[in-house]
């Protein structure tokens, strides 16, 4: 299902997954290692089911430090190939005089300064 939902519960298992308590700060391997688990896991759980459905697996878990990120196709019925995961790196995002309140990335890096 496409729903709010999806994303509630794989959250939920995520953290559920966390080796240490939410309230602890984990490195990013622990993040990373626990998203990896976490699609094992609901991958695990369509095959039980026989879901021939293709799911996009598509995370983005930050603890305000670290971040790491998923695009995932699971479709047991032919290859379908990801597409892009595009992203962006810098320090900070600032507003821009835009009419929808955009803003823009800074490319202000603190390690080379």
């Amino acid at each position: 299902a496409n729903s709010c939902s999806d994303s509630a519960l794989a959250f939920a298992l995520f953290i559920n997954e966390l080796p240490l308590p939410p309230t602890e700060q984990a490195p990013p391997s622990v993040i990373r290692d626990t998203l990896v688990r976490t699609i094992e896991i609901l991958c695990e759980a369509l095959d039980l089911h026989e879901v021939q459905d293709t799911s996009l697996l598509n995370f983005v878990v930050s603890d305000g430090s670290s971040m790491a990120a998923s695009r995932y196709v699971r479709n047991p019925l032919s290859q379908v190939p990801a597409a892009s995961l595009y992203f962006s790196s810098g320090t900070r995002f600032e507003p821009v005089d835009a009419p929808k309140g955009d803003s823009e990335e800074s490319e202000c890096d603190k390690a080379k300064q």
